[in-house]
């Protein structure tokens, strides 16, 4: 949902006390809201209220759940912000959250754009007559899950001319009634994967639904903290061209436990900048032992180093600089009992920047090997094969370089 204003004033009240209005000003910073009022919970020495209900100018029927008080002042007036965990936003009425059941969740979204010119579409303007809404693709993913992307076309002029706009949808059609937080939880699902095979994903601009009282769509804003507000997207510059099998694949995403577990941990990795090299390379390590254990046609070794040699033309072929694969599998041996088993004892030469090598070299690995489980055919293959290479050919000895510290005891 886009707010054209920093600040809305209006008036909030508690549940069943509509009469006890106060007024507020609402304050919105980078979609985060802080309520600024003199209302107080019933419970004097509460840091916490569950619901907030509220109406304000230009953006009508406002609940806050969750409403943690952040700055509490007292005086002549008692001072109080409050910052919600949710915001039920509805131009018809308000929104009861408790036991709110959900249909469908309908979430525009700039990588959606993204992640939609991959496919063969059909040309929006017919006979140069606007088209409001086309759909690109429609999944079923199970007998209760059913995924679309649509595309919505809008037209906007300014002092330089008028642009044709494009808008990326997904919508999410449930059979069954679902509570918020696993329709929040089916977005993340996506959310990952666009994370793991594209540029990482930006915030939300709305995630609505639509009220099964009235039949009219309200908003729902959240902390989406999946979004990327950086380029931090696991490959770089890669994208797929003409991704028709893309219903298998994210039918597959959605269904298959195992490889969701795997990719999990990998995707731990990219979600903050301040994880270490050494976490992320055991994190990698264990995404690695999950996969031998849960897709191994073998299954047979215990030792890791023998499960990296059941995998060593995949070794090979991401990094073309391993010498010996039987010394490099005792060594990531040694390396992992060093934090995971606190095996100190063993003297061992490696640096920080050598971690962040053997994660992302694990890390292209494993989702090399996912994505033959979830479907991609051999030409997606081979470009995630190049992607992950060309990060150990051409970036890794420049970053290496840059990484070189002339100050030495």
């Amino acid at each position: 949902m886009q707010f054209k204003k920093d600040k809305y004033y209006g008036e909030i009240w508690l549940p069943e006390q509509e009469s006890q209005k106060q007024f507020c000003t609402l304050e919105v910073i980078e979609n985060d809201f802080f309520l600024h009022t003199v209302l107080s919970p019933n419970d004097l020495i509460s840091c916490k209220v569950d619901i907030i209900y509220g109406v304000f100018n230009d953006l009508g029927c406002l609940t806050f759940v969750n409403c943690n008080i952040i700055r509490n002042e007292t005086g002549v007036i008692d001072y109080k912000i409050y910052s919600p965990d949710y915001v039920f936003v509805s131009a018809n009425h308000l929104i009861n959250p408790k036991g709110i059941r959900l249909k469908s969740i309908e979430v525009e979204n700039n990588t959606i754009s993204d992640l939609i010119r991959t496919f063969h579409t059909i040309n929006p303007l017919k006979d140069k007559v606007e088209i409001a809404s086309i759909l690109v693709k429609k999944t079923v993913i199970s007998n209760d899950l059913t995924l679309s992307l649509h595309k919505n076309y809008g037209i906007e002029t300014n002092n330089f001319g008028t642009n044709i706009l494009n808008h990326g949808i997904l919508i999410v059609d449930f059979n069954s009634e679902k509570t918020l937080l696993e329709s929040i939880e089916i977005y993340k699902q996506f959310q990952k994967f666009c994370i793991v095979f594209f540029s990482g994903i930006e915030k939300f601009t709305y995630f609505k639904s639509i009220c099964l009282e009235c039949g009219e769509k309200y908003n729902i804003i959240f902390n989406d903290n999946l979004a990327f507000k950086h380029h931090q997207a696991i490959f770089n510059d890669f994208s797929f061209k003409n991704f028709d099998n893309f219903p298998e694949v994210i039918a597959n995403w959605y269904n298959n436990e195992d490889a969701k577990y795997c990719f999990d941990i990998i995707i731990e990795n990219y979600l903050s900048k301040k994880v270490s090299n050494a976490r992320r390379f055991t994190n990698s390590m264990s995404s690695f032992e999950a996969f031998y254990k849960l897709f191994s046609k073998e299954k047979k070794h215990e030792k890791l180093d023998k499960r990296i040699f059941e995998y060593k033309d995949i070794f090979y072929l991401m990094d073309s600089s391993i010498s010996n694969i039987a010394d490099f599998g005792r060594k990531m041996i040694r390396i992992r009992d060093y934090y995971v088993h606190s095996n100190r004892e063993q003297k061992m030469e490696f640096t920080s920047f050598d971690l962040l090598y053997y994660s992302l070299l694990f890390d292209f690995v494993v989702i090399r090997e996912l994505s033959i489980v979830l479907g991609f055919n051999e030409v997606y293959i081979k470009k995630i094969e190049n992607a992950g290479s060309s990060v150990f050919k051409h970036q890794m000895p420049n970053n290496r370089f840059l990484n070189e510290n002339i100050i030495i005891d």
